[in-house]
């Protein structure tokens, strides 16, 4: 996802309350800026914070 396109829904989203189902890699004019972008809301995580919320999540399902 575009960072530009990543702020926007972040500013719509208006800090509400989010689990981030779904992650992108953030690129801006194309370069992959090393972070991730919740698909909803817009929040970014760095490469370890989205690792860690996916390693959260597969024990929850286990």
């Amino acid at each position: 996802m575009e960072y530009n396109e990543a702020q926007k829904l972040k500013e719509e989203w208006d800090n509400r309350q989010c689990d981030h189902p779904g992650f992108e890699k953030v690129y801006y004019k194309g370069a992959f800026l090393l972070n991730y972008v919740c698909t909803i809301c817009g929040a970014e995580f760095t490469i370890g914070q989205k690792m860690e919320i996916e390693e959260i999540r597969k024990k929850k399902g286990s």
